[in-house]
């Protein structure tokens, strides 16, 4: 299954990117955090994505409903506030 299937099955779509993070390896591997609506419910989800451009590569490495260790301040971020 992939990601796009993965994401209309358990009819989640997107909503705030909380943190996102890249690492330069064979390409560049994306970590971010996600809070989404799931079937109606705010969650956080954790995403990492593996991207290699030159190759027309990309592959949704993970993808999990995490609980969330860090508060809104921990990121940057004032309560209310949009990115």
């Amino acid at each position: 299954m992939n990601s796009k299937e993965y994401l209309e099955q358990h009819a989640i779509t997107h909503n705030l990117v909380l943190k996102a993070t890249e690492q330069v390896v064979a390409g560049k591997l994306y970590r971010l955090t996600l809070e989404v609506i799931e079937a109606g419910e705010k969650k956080i989800y954790e995403a990492k994505v593996w991207v290699k451009p030159w190759m027309n590569f990309k592959q949704f490495q993970e993808f999990k409903n995490v609980i969330p260790s860090f508060t809104i301040s921990d990121l940057g971020l004032k309560s209310g506030k949009q990115l």
